[in-house]
């Protein structure tokens, strides 16, 4: 009896030459692939000259079904995903929109739904390890902040809580709210240091390093953009 596997799949975080030979083989062999954002999805089953498909799941329709499962995920998905769309398949994927799944990411919310499925996790470039090799200082210890609340005092509280620990710490923040972070680590974080990384491995990659003020001075040209930082004293 054919296993059923539901992998939990890295992709590129911008160079599309960094997709893995077990990730593309695994994508390969999905009769499912659940994405965190649709129109990168897409873009990668293109790039791969797969066929997939949307809308209503067919086990007998020829293709990859391409499903969106992000953090507004509603009842009424998961449940279609668990009677109709999970039960019918043997091979399915998760993917997020860049990068590794699982950490800051919404594909924590399929693991009520996998029973039955052995479940498999494939790694790649992150944009942790990827901003780490510009560190300037050899770095031994550091903090990961992820993303910060959206609550500006609970914001304000987790910058005091970095500049008091005096680790190095990584954030991360949606494209649209990086010049309000970069603001709240100007004033948060007097005399700290940051090193930014924009769109990484990607043909428009940026690194800024220096004084967070000149920083946030020098990114405020870039256009909206997946970035990742780490501030240290």
């Amino acid at each position: 009896m054919l296993t059923r596997k539901f992998t939990y799949i890295t992709i590129p975080i911008g160079n599309p030459l960094d997709l893995t030979e077990r990730a593309n083989q695994a994508i390969l062999e999905s009769q499912v692939l659940l994405a965190e954002e649709i129109k990168p999805a897409r873009s990668l089953l293109k790039s791969l000259n797969l066929d997939f498909y949307e809308g209503e799941f067919s086990a007998q329709t020829n293709g990859i079904y391409l499903f969106r499962v992000d953090e507004n995920l509603s009842n009424e998905d998961k449940n279609y995903l668990r009677t109709h769309v999970l039960p019918a398949s043997q091979r399915v994927g998760y993917i997020s929109g860049a990068g590794s799944p699982l950490f800051e990411d919404p594909g924590a919310i399929l693991k009520p739904l996998l029973h039955g499925f052995e479940v498999e996790r494939i790694p790649g470039v992150t944009s942790l390890s990827a901003l780490m090799m510009y560190f300037p200082e050899e770095i031994r210890t550091f903090q990961m902040a992820g993303f910060l609340s959206q609550k500006s005092q609970d914001r304000i509280n987790a910058i005091a809580r970095i500049k008091q620990s005096k680790e190095p710490t990584f954030l991360m923040e949606t494209p649209y709210r990086r010049e309000k972070l970069l603001e709240e680590l100007r004033l948060g974080l007097p005399g700290w240091k940051i090193l930014l990384g924009y769109r990484l491995t990607s043909h428009q990659e940026r690194i800024f390093l220096g004084d967070i003020p000149e920083v946030k001075t020098k990114a405020k040209a870039l256009e909206k953009g997946e970035f990742v930082l780490l501030v240290y004293p």
